[in-house]
Order: C-alpha cells, then sequence, then structure tokens
C-alpha cells in the first residue's frame, strides 16, 4: 500500500495498530523488502493464520510483486544509462509501453531477453 493511502484510510492496518503496539515499515527502494514479505507470508500460512487466498495475504504478494518490478526497471534503467550515456543535448525515444517501444530501456530488455 502506498504511504499516503495508508496514513489516510481509517481502515488500514497502520490506522488500527493501537497507539503503543510496535510496528516495523519496509520502504519500496529496499531491496530486502520483497524477500521479508514473501517469508512473513509463508510463516503466517504455515502458523494457519491466514490461507493462501485472504486479502490480506493477496495484498502483501501484490505489494512484494510491485516492488520487485520497480526495482527491476531501477536495474535495468541504470544499465542501460550506463551502456547508452545520455549525449548532451540528445533526446532519447519516449517511453510509449507499444510491443516495439522504442526507448532505452525497452530496447535493452528486449535485447536482454532474446539472450
Amino acid at each position: 500500500m502506498l504511504k499516503r493511502d495508508e496514513l489516510t484510510n481509517p481502515d488500514s492496518r497502520m490506522s488500527r495498530a493501537k497507539d503503543d503496539e510496535m510496528v516495523f515499515v519496509l520502504l519500496g527502494h529496499d531491496i530486502a523488502a520483497p524477500a521479508a514479505i514473501k517469508a512473513w507470508i509463508a510463516e503466517r500460512i504455515r502458523l494457519g493464520k491466514n490461507s493462501p487466498l485472504d486479502e490480506q495475504i493477496r495484498e502483501a504478494e501484490a505489494c512484494a510483486d510491485k516492488m520487485m518490478q520497480k526495482m527491476n526497471r531501477k536495474f535495468w534503467d541504470s544499465l542501460t544509462a550506463l551502456a547508452h550515456p545520455k549525449p548532451k543535448g540528445a533526446v532519447l525515444w519516449e517511453h510509449t509501453g507499444e510491443e516495439d517501444c522504442p526507448c532505452a530501456t525497452c530496447r535493452a530488455d528486449r535485447a536482454y531477453l532474446a539472450g
């Protein structure tokens, strides 16, 4: 969940925490966060506190997956920038989101996937 949503939603887990209850926050850019969330999910299921289909578990998995997607995109963006530095005054292709998108990141992704 996004910080702003967690703090403004009266039904969020953060809002339901007691004032003297300990909480621990994982940030989306923390490289260990997705693995920590996946471990938490596995332990909740192992203990019988949740089933794999529970909304809380599905939300946690979606959060971990989204964190990984953003980390992977940033990783490939940084590799592309290192491999193909933008010349001063140059304009890179805009990201179109299409299968044959001409932007540097998508071209690097296709080249990587092609092996």
